[in-house]
């Protein structure tokens, strides 16, 4: 991982690297939309890439689907999912809240 510890109470942030052990590809697609956004409109949006995720048509196209159902997502992974993109890529500009699963290198 980084300097920072992660604590075994930290949930969230668990559930978030699970999640992106388990959906790899989606992930890599967050990473990528993140890097582009930040370069075109100098913020970042995770519920905005949430969203564009459960979409099936993209979804499918992406390659992230399981099987015929749309890709499933849960809103509580929000604010793991971006503080574990911002402990690899920590000048993206996300704008996170306070969260119990700030790591406190992260926090704002």
């Amino acid at each position: 991982m980084s300097p920072l510890q992660l604590s075994l109470d930290n949930t969230t942030l668990l559930e978030a690297i699970a999640w992106r052990d388990e959906h790899p590809e989606a992930y890599r697609q967050i990473v990528r939309w993140a890097h582009e956004d930040a370069r075109t409109r100098r913020y970042c949006a995770m519920q905005a890439y949430l969203e564009a995720l459960r979409s099936p048509a993209l979804a499918r196209r992406l390659g992230i689907t399981r099987g015929d159902e749309p890709f499933a997502i849960n809103n509580n992974l929000r604010s793991g999912l971006t503080r574990l993109i911002l402990l690899d890529h920590p000048s993206l500009p996300f704008r996170p809240r306070r969260s119990k699963c700030d790591p406190s290198a992260i926090a704002v």
